[in-house]
């Protein structure tokens, strides 16, 4: 059993090192979703505004003329994982942003503890979030939901255990 799907394993030491990265339709999936998406979305908002304002009632109007931006905006300006690297001393995630990327790299000795969190039906999946010691929370691993299951969670629970050292709480 794979744990780390749907990453792609780069390199992999039991209890202490792993590299992952996603695979090539997931950074399709997100460049197309984050990148692309945020545009065809305005457009169709602003072509129904142009088509329709003589009908449409003052709070579509603001709908569409400030509530589809601002979330057009929102959604192109949103970071997505694309590598980790989880070894004994940091845990190092970078991210895809407009400008390019962004790594930042947590010390073993700076985070409180590991989180994970599982929530099934629509937006699903299994989530993993680093909590550093001032208080700052970031989400460092995503399993899909149907990718999930309780076995690898398990199995991947116990590999960051044992890799970080740290106490892995599932909530």
């Amino acid at each position: 059993m794979e744990i780390f799907t749907p990453y792609i394993v780069i390199e992999h030491i039991p209890g202490q090192k792993v590299k992952l990265t996603l695979s090539k339709w997931r950074k399709r999936f997100n460049f197309i979703t984050y990148r692309i998406y945020p545009f065809i979305l305005l457009a169709i908002g602003i072509n129904a505004a142009i088509f329709t304002y003589k009908e449409m009632s003052y709070f579509s109007i603001l709908f569409f003329g400030i509530g589809i931006p601002i979330l057009c905006l929102m959604m192109f300006i949103r970071k997505y994982l694309i590598y980790i690297n989880i070894n004994n001393d940091y845990i190092d995630v970078t991210r895809k942003t407009i400008t390019g990327e962004d790594t930042v790299k947590y010390s073993i000795n700076s985070i409180k503890r590991i989180t994970c969190k599982i929530r099934y039906g629509r937006g699903g999946g299994t989530y993993y979030f680093l909590e550093t010691r001032n208080d700052q929370k970031a989400e460092f691993l995503t399993i899909p939901y149907l990718d999930m299951n309780k076995a690898k969670t398990t199995a991947l629970i116990a590999e960051l255990e044992s890799i970080t050292k740290l106490k892995v709480a599932l909530v």
